[in-house]
């Protein structure tokens, strides 16, 4: 049976291999894995995220999941495979911000995602088991696919694709100011800082475009993109427009928390 190393090992080394591979246009720049913790709430609806370029895996989650469902070693290996390449594949995907609500759209954006992760794990069935072991891809981590595969009659979709890292931040933007920022008054923009105040107190501060031309850097896209993930619904946020310039405000109650374990 493997253990969590083992299972934590496998994920590092699959994700060396398939970042930039399935996810071509944004590749992740950090990969995360959830340590065990027996008083976290376990909820198996959540067994990955992805923010921008920072993926996250729930591996306490699934790890205990997979462990009571009494998988087979090449089960679990399918699972987190699936699972893995699932959240890298949501990095290149075109997601509109202001319909992150729409329950129908977010059936459609996952329908869509799922189609391209079992395209390329299927495309690349051999090679993978090659590189990283034999795997089985269990009925329990694609079960959400098969229903809106019925739902859909089966239906194949063209994906979403990004076209930039720049439109997949300013997507990430736009999710924090909680509207589009490719409405009207944005075109006229050239330059775009995001500022984080913890009550009173600067957090942190990005220059995330100068001269129309993204300047953030792999840490701050990171610091941001941990900053979507976890504070998104504790915030109050300002968008002011200066001339050319666009400054953009969050005020957190407190800084967020992340008890993971940094895979860079």
């Amino acid at each position: 049976m493997l253990t969590y190393a083992d299972c934590a090992d496998y994920l590092k080394n699959v994700y060396n291999g398939i970042n930039g591979e399935i996810n071509p246009v944004v590749p992740a720049i950090r990969l995360v894995l959830t340590e065990p913790n027996p008083n976290a709430p376990k909820n198996f609806a959540i067994a990955g995220s992805q923010c921008m370029m920072y993926v996250e895996i729930r591996l306490d989650n699934v790890f205990e999941k997979f462990n009571e469902a009494r998988l087979t070693d090449n089960q679990i290996r399918g699972g987190l495979l699936f699972i893995l390449a699932h959240e890298l594949s949501h990095c290149d995907q075109k997601i509109i911000p202001n319909k992150q609500d729409d329950i129908e759209y977010i059936r459609y954006m996952e329908y869509t995602n799922n189609l391209n992760t079992l395209e390329f794990i299927k495309k690349n069935w051999n090679l993978l088991q090659l590189c990283y072991g034999t795997f089985e891809i269990p009925e329990m981590v694609c079960g959400s696919y098969l229903e809106q595969s019925k739902f859909y009659n089966g239906k194949i979709f063209v994906f979403p694709q990004i076209s930039s890292i720049k439109e997949k931040v300013l997507d990430g933007v736009s999710l924090l100011m909680k509207e589009d920022i490719y409405a009207n008054k944005y075109p006229l923009v050239n330059n775009m800082n995001l500022s984080i105040f913890v009550g009173q107190n600067l957090y942190d501060r990005f220059e995330i475009i100068r001269n129309k031309n993204l300047v953030c850097s792999h840490s701050a896209i990171i610091r941001m993109s941990q900053f979507i993930a976890r504070a998104i619904y504790d915030y109050r946020k300002s968008c002011v427009i200066n001339g050319d310039t666009c400054e953009m405000t969050l005020y957190l109650s407190a800084p967020p928390e992340y008890h993971v374990t940094i895979l860079k």
